[in-house]
């Protein structure tokens, strides 16, 4: 087993990658070690890193978090420029498609631990074939409205995969928090504990009801 760390972990500024002598690899999203606000240059930059993370056949298994007690709480508009021009928002929309193709592309399993907030980019969590909730969990689209753009790309169609097409119009036309809390009445996410997903991180199987 591989037990030097490949050079592209240390190539992200916002997206902490380790990897131990199972090949479990930890992919942390995060802001100076803290939770994470999503900026244009985290968005080129992941781009490139999940495109290497799907390459690397040492990784069996990916586990995506955030660090503070959240997934992805924040975003910073400014740093995208004005989304209205079309040059600004051909690059933006090309390097969110080929984001999630990269992800979809993760050949091992994926593992969304979610603490907190995922309230940009859910659809990230929603990509992965088990998801770990945590109490704290909610799960929300404050982008796309407030920045004036219409929530039609990735996030509807992993959300209508999620919890079906009506459900996901309802939550993305009018976005509010969503907990794991609906699960009990038909929802989409599973219930966890902290246990759960420290055990997760671990690499151990978790337990979802």
């Amino acid at each position: 087993m591989q037990t030097t760390q490949p050079a592209y972990f240390s190539q992200y500024s916002s997206l902490k990658l380790t990897r131990d002598d199972k090949g479990v690899l930890l992919a942390e999203f995060h802001s100076n070690g803290g939770p994470f606000t999503f900026t244009a240059q985290d968005h080129t930059e992941f781009l490139d890193a999940f495109y290497r993370i799907a390459q690397d056949r040492a990784n069996k298994i990916v586990i995506l978090t955030g660090a503070g007690g959240d997934f992805i709480p924040g975003i910073d508009f400014a740093t995208f420029g004005n989304v209205a021009d079309p040059g600004v928002w051909s690059q933006a929309h090309d390097e969110g498609c080929q984001i999630l193709e990269n992800i979809a592309n993760i050949r091992v399993p994926v593992i969304a631990a979610v603490e907190g907030q995922a309230h940009v980019h859910s659809e990230y969590a929603l990509l992965a074939n088990v998801i770990v909730a945590a109490e704290s969990a909610s799960f929300h689209d404050i982008p796309h409205f407030a920045a004036g753009i219409v929530p039609g790309d990735g996030i509807l169609t992993t959300w209508s995969y999620r919890a079906g097409a009506g459900r996901a119009e309802a939550f993305l036309l009018n976005p509010q928090p969503l907990t794991r809390a609906p699960r009990t009445n038909g929802g989409s996410l599973p219930k966890s504990s902290r246990t759960e997903r420290r055990s997760a991180e671990r690499g151990n199987s978790p337990s979802c009801t």
